[in-house]
């Protein structure tokens, strides 16, 4: 069945007269399925829903007139999403707060003071290596079929684990596990595409965050492969924030997966506390960006893996990553709706990442393009204000 978002237009009016700098939730009114129909945009038919949680873990968001980055659609959580409602004025924000099994399998006197007391999810525990285990997961799964070659979602994952646990063994953690053919053969097989643009690590506490590990803190979370502190651009200290709750939250980022037409896949979206089930964590969903669209296929370039751009949209301050199989030297250039050209550089690696400001050029769409001697590839970039 196709799904349609009728009813948007009624949500942005009901809540136009009450928005503020405060972060709007609600989870009473929206029942799962419903939720799903908000986050779906174009080229995607989708069934077959199946949610783990307690109701007051998922519910829509209005973040209009906040610092998040998003403005409204579904959102997840390891707590209340209540929990998530600014200012920025605890340290330690967890709903329920006084529950008194933070780790609900050790033993009475260990616990801790809150939590959902729920247990977590093993695909998560799978991702965090066997370093911790989870608790308190939300998790959506539901079948889909892209009209198109590419599949997209734009979130941002936020947490009260921010700035006091970075490197931690509390390394709350989420995933979109996708199930499915890819095109160049073979299977995704509940494959993460929650990652950071141009590497394998997964979104998480450990991943992204300031680039400074806690002054008394360890720092094994954040070194080989278990983390990093290398992308604090992807980062946004939230420290006395008037409008979210949250310490810390990631700027907007956008999975990009390419996959086959027609073809059947299944998503899983989960979140979960990490090490205890205290300092609530949580993802947001853009509304109607989970879709599918017909970009250039990035194996047009040979040995080409991944093509990626982080923030899109953007204020013209972006990072374009690639990610070649061998060193190539490739062309990159960003054109306007005009067939303008803004801007170009020259470069040969095999990991390519480029910082690159447009700031001033005007609002509009524009086309970065990465050219080799063995083909191009193309991605739309946004610039907004």
């Amino acid at each position: 069945m196709k799904i349609k978002l009728y009813f948007t237009g009624l949500l942005i009016v009901a809540f136009i007269s009450t928005a503020s700098a405060q972060l709007i939730v609600n989870y009473n009114t929206f029942v799962e399925f419903e939720l799903l129909e908000l986050l779906v945009g174009e080229g995607i038919q989708a069934n077959s829903l199946n949610y783990t949680g307690v109701t007051s873990q998922r519910g829509f968001f209005n973040a209009s007139f906040t610092n998040l980055g998003i403005d409204t659609g579904a959102m997840i959580t390891t707590g209340n999403i209540f929990a998530a409602v600014g200012p920025n004025d605890l340290t330690n924000a967890t709903m329920p707060q006084d529950s008194g099994c933070g780790t609900p399998d050790a033993p009475p006197s260990a616990q801790g003071p809150g939590g959902l007391c729920r247990p977590g999810d093993a695909d998560l525990n799978d991702i965090l290596s066997g370093t911790t285990v989870t608790y308190d997961a939300a998790v959506f799964e539901f079948n889909f079929i892209p009209e198109f070659n590419t599949l997209l979602l734009d979130y941002i994952f936020a947490s009260e684990e921010y700035p006091e646990y970075v490197c931690s063994d509390f390394n709350d953690v989420f995933a979109f596990l996708l199930s499915g053919p890819k095109p160049n053969g073979g299977n995704y097989n509940k494959q993460n595409v929650a990652t950071i643009p141009g590497t394998n690590l997964p979104v998480a506490i450990n991943t992204i965050n300031s680039g400074m590990p806690p002054p008394t803190g360890p720092i094994f979370g954040c070194t080989g492969d278990a983390g990093s502190l290398a992308f604090s651009n992807l980062y946004v200290n939230n420290f006395g924030g008037v409008s979210i709750q949250y310490d810390g939250f990631t700027v907007p980022l956008r999975m990009t997966v390419p996959v086959i037409p027609g073809e059947t896949y299944t998503i899983k979206i989960a979140i979960a506390d990490a090490g205890d089930g205290i300092l609530d964590s949580a993802v947001f969903l853009k509304e109607g960006s989970f879709k599918s669209v017909q970009t250039t296929d990035i194996n047009d370039i040979e040995h080409l893996n991944t093509f990626n751009i982080q923030p899109n949209p953007s204020n013209g301050q972006f990072v374009i990553n690639a990610e070649f199989e061998v060193t190539q030297t490739a062309t990159i250039q960003i054109i306007n709706s005009l067939g303008q050209e803004i801007y170009q550089s020259k470069n040969t690696k095999k990991h390519l990442t480029e910082e690159i400001n447009i700031s001033d050029a005007p609002i509009g769409t524009y086309f970065v393009i990465i050219q080799t001697e063995n083909g191009k590839a193309v991605q739309k970039i946004v610039i907004s204000r």
